[in-house]
């Protein structure tokens, strides 16, 4: 009879044991998925601000190509808007990085800020200048490389969120 009585509290025991063990999984697993779908939440939002810096850059340089080539003031009104929705966007890149990220935040902050003053230049030449193909070459040569400035610096600032959700994971 003891030996009956030490073999069901021993078995006792073990359940009692396995139960908490699986209890406590179960509450790591969860809590390890929330986490996971946060990160992934947090590098989704992050990507989608960044192409959408992406987006705006690209617009701005269609605009003020537009004027450029037309001369029409509705299209230098299109880039002034795309200007400054570009330049009140930088706040918000800041916003968005990390201290990790503070080299590729600054690149692109430089980038536009560069990109942003030849392109306003290649515009006042365009009104200075008697015919749209005496600014073209300035715009090909300034301005295009001022665009494919930023989209290196926005595509590493892109490359450095990857690493860094691929190192949360």
């Amino acid at each position: 009879m003891k030996f009956r009585f030490q073999l069901i509290l021993g078995f006792s025991a073990l359940m009692l044991v396995t139960i908490i063990t699986g209890v406590a999984g179960l509450a790591v697993h969860q809590s390890t998925l929330a986490a996971q779908e946060a990160i992934a939440q947090s590098f989704a939002t992050e990507m989608a601000r960044v192409e959408e810096f992406r987006y705006l850059a690209d617009r701005a340089a269609t605009r003020s190509r537009s004027y450029l080539l037309t001369g029409d003031p509705e299209f230098r009104t299109r880039f002034e808007d795309s200007r400054r929705g570009l330049a009140a966007r930088l706040g918000e890149l800041r916003e968005l990085s990390r201290p990790e990220q503070t080299k590729q935040v600054l690149a692109v902050e430089r980038a536009i800020e560069r990109y942003l003053l030849e392109a306003e230049t290649a515009l006042k030449e365009t009104r200075s200048a008697r015919s749209p193909e005496q600014v073209i070459p300035y715009f090909e040569e300034r301005v295009s490389e001022a665009h494919d400035e930023l989209d290196r610096a926005l595509a590493q600032l892109v490359q450095a969120e990857r690493d860094a959700f691929k190192w949360q994971l």
